[in-house]
């Protein structure tokens, strides 16, 4: 019996006959178990890869932001421009608090 994909089918008695015969299985076919550690690992390796990727875009883009960026330590009572975000009118002046 084939599958769709032309590899043949192992069910439990060709498992037995293969046992019984100490034929050896082609190193190829794999069990479902072995298929599922494999899949895990891959996906492992794949998820720490994109964990790096991921860092290293973060990096960049931080970069890319304090090129112009400029440190800026305000006092209590001084008077400072505050932009909220566009969803917000604009307030005005306001403390420092």
């Amino acid at each position: 019996m084939k599958l769709i994909y032309g590899r043949t089918v192992r069910g439990p008695i060709n498992i037995f006959r293969e046992l019984l015969t100490n034929e050896t299985v082609d190193p190829e076919v794999k069990t479902t178990y072995e298929y599922a550690v494999d899949l895990k690992e891959r996906l492992q390796e794949t998820c720490e890869l994109a964990q790096q990727e991921l860092l290293k875009s973060q990096e960049k883009q931080q970069k890319y932001h304090n090129r112009k960026a400029k440190a800026r330590i305000f006092q209590k009572r001084e008077k400072v421009l505050v932009l909220l975000s566009t969803i917000y009118c604009f307030n005005g002046k306001d403390h420092v608090r």
